[in-house]
């Protein structure tokens, strides 16, 4: 597992933010900095006078002295400041282990809270798939796709019985969720044919418009008051 930043480290890195910027008549001072699992941010707080794109138009520079493959700047939100954004040299390997063990996803009330990973500024990030109904993940080969929906699945597997949740899994490749086979949480065995998904999902679609219905007869909004009553 790769080691976090040291002190000496991050402050070198804040010198020569500094000493760059100022290369360029560019004044201000790095006061804090967030290390985090992929990168650390560097809240810079500008002197007066000095606009912002005067240190935006800087990051190119910025990469070069920090040895950097890039490096973002932005303004962080309620703050007089700039996040400068900077990949560390050896990234932190996070575990779905680490977060599920966490109590902040022990404490959290919601039977379908997921653990995505670590902000950067290295916090859990948890939240709840009940407030998500229409989520979409993509991205590149290799960006951690399978990875993110591995830990949504992993998560929900700890978080709730297999009388509180069931899941249906299509997997038309055969590699990424043939694992889950046999699993007590799943509804049916994981869909390797594409064609039976396609009936799988109608009768999704008919048992969810079937609950819309047992909710409107006993007027309310959710499970979680149809449970109470």
């Amino acid at each position: 597992e790769a080691e976090k930043l040291d002190k000496d480290e991050l402050f070198q890195k804040k010198q020569a933010i500094e000493k760059k910027l100022l290369e360029f008549r560019v004044e201000g001072e790095v006061r804090e900095y967030h290390p985090g699992p992929i990168v650390t941010t560097y809240e810079y707080y500008p002197h007066p006078g000095v606009k912002v794109s005067q240190v935006a138009s800087r990051s190119e520079e910025l990469s070069m002295a920090l040895a950097a493959e890039s490096v973002r700047i932005q303004r962080i939100p309620g703050k007089s400041s700039l996040g400068i954004e900077v990949p560390n040299n050896r990234r932190e390997i996070i575990k779905i282990r680490d977060l599920i063990e966490s109590d902040s996803f022990r404490n959290s009330p919601s039977k379908l809270t997921i653990a995505l990973g670590k902000t950067i500024h290295g916090e859990n990030y948890l939240t709840d798939l009940a407030v998500m109904p229409h989520l979409l993940i993509g991205g590149a080969t290799g960006t951690g796709k399978s990875v993110a929906l591995n830990a949504i699945i992993a998560s929900i597997l700890y978080k709730a019985t297999p009388e509180e949740v069931k899941i249906i899994l299509v997997d038309p490749k055969r590699l990424e969720f043939t694992h889950y086979d046999g699993l007590p949480h799943l509804l049916c065995p994981v869909v390797k044919d594409p064609k039976k998904a396609g009936s799988i999902l109608i009768d999704a679609v008919y048992k969810m418009e079937e609950r819309y219905h047992t909710l409107g007869s006993q007027k309310v909004r959710n499970i979680e008051q149809y449970n109470q009553k």
